[in-house]
């Protein structure tokens, strides 16, 4: 798990030695959010998954909890298994509170105490501290273990503790540490959503999310009773801007309702429930990425053709000539990255084997690793 910013592409393209898709987001916007890196170590494929943060841009913790049910369920229920987790914190963040708590918090829940043993907690962005501030940083490491509530009762229960450096040395020595473990590992979120059957809300971490946000809809409701009987008391009055302020206010607070109301629905899912559901979202994103590459595609093409005819036709306008190779160039990226993007994404690839272990390390919110085995060839 990593908050936004914690270093989880840095730490993936530091093992990798691959670029990440850099334009991803602008080209098109896909509901899945989970993506595998593979690389080899010592004659072993491994499969590093990222996932999103319950930080995450533009979606709810709900949705980002229902997508990694959705690939934990599925793994699960195929065998396969994960050997280790990383979560990544900035040691420059002088806190631990508020949302990076709660993603914390929700991480341990879905792991379970029974695979501290198998997380690695690792402190990354040491390479941008001042000489005079890195005594300050250690000491806030040691009190991230020493704190049950943070990262004591995983470092107490076998958990590793890192200082991540922007060297690929430590990135692969957290990579050796894990494969040397080979560990075989079921969550605690895995077996509550499989074996107990139960809907998402019910499980551990499940319940952390669906409280929270039961109570920050039930205060939005609040405001808006308050809000409504403030406006029916001067709807008869010539308080005209007051009036004008309420009724804004409430409309907006009306939308702000809306992603709250649909996390309650999402958190009520079931295992079942989620497979139709994300299996269809897999869908959309693999054809928005296909429509994608080919508006490229066509783009470039003209592009080209009427790049290679400026030569013969005695076009010499320098600015001109200059702006469309500059546009070709941002079209061949374009094309690069979404080759990645759809590389990356789980659902485009195609298993062509039954062998139901493979060594899956985590990043991001560590939680949705194993899923790579549904897409990725076992070497």
């Amino acid at each position: 798990m990593g908050m936004t910013g914690a270093g989880k592409s840095t730490f993936i393209s530091l093992c990798t030695q691959d670029r990440a898709a850099v334009a991803g987001h602008g080209l098109l916007s896909c509901t899945s959010r989970v993506t595998v890196h593979t690389m080899t170590y010592c004659n072993r494929t491994i499969h590093l998954i990222d996932t999103p943060g319950f930080d995450d841009s533009g979606r709810t913790d709900g949705e980002t909890l229902q997508e990694l049910a959705f690939w934990l369920a599925a793994a699960y229920e195929r065998n396969i298994y994960i050997s280790g987790l990383i979560y990544l914190h900035r040691i420059t963040d002088t806190r631990l509170q508020g949302s990076a708590f709660r993603a914390l918090t929700a991480f341990k829940k879905l792991c379970g105490p029974e695979n501290y043993c198998g997380i690695v907690l690792a402190t990354t962005r040491w390479d941008e501290l001042t000489p005079d501030q890195m005594s300050l940083a250690s000491g806030r490491q040691r009190e991230l273990c020493k704190k049950e509530s943070f990262w004591g009762d995983i470092h107490q229960g076998g958990g590793k503790v890192v200082a991540l450096s922007a060297a690929r040395i430590d990135a692969m020595n957290i990579i050796k540490h894990i494969v040397s473990k080979d560990r075989r590992l079921t969550l605690a979120f895995q077996r509550q959503l499989i074996d107990e059957e139960r809907p998402i809300h019910k499980t551990d971490a499940g319940q952390l999310l669906y409280d929270a946000s039961t109570e920050d809809f039930r205060q939005m409701q609040d405001q808006l009773s308050i809000a409504e009987q403030d406006f029916r008391n001067i709807i008869d009055t010539e308080h005209s801007e007051r009036r004008e302020e309420l009724s804004n206010f409430m409309s907006n607070l009306s939308q702000n309702m809306k992603p709250f109301e649909n996390d309650l629905a999402r958190l009520k899912m079931t295992a079942k429930d989620l497979k139709a559901v994300w299996e269809e979202n897999l869908r959309k994103d693999l054809e928005d990425i296909r429509r994608a590459s080919e508006i490229n595609e066509e783009r470039l093409k003209s592009r080209l053709n009427q790049f290679q005819s400026l030569p013969n036709s005695g076009y010499s306008d320098t600015a001109s000539v200059t702006g469309m190779s500059d546009e070709v160039r941002q079209l061949e990226r374009e094309r690069d990255d979404l080759f990645i993007i759809k590389k990356q994404k789980l659902a485009g690839r195609h298993s062509t084997t039954t062998t139901t272990t493979m060594s899956v390390v985590g990043t991001g919110l560590a939680v949705g690793q194993l899923v790579a085995a549904l897409a990725c060839t076992v070497m």
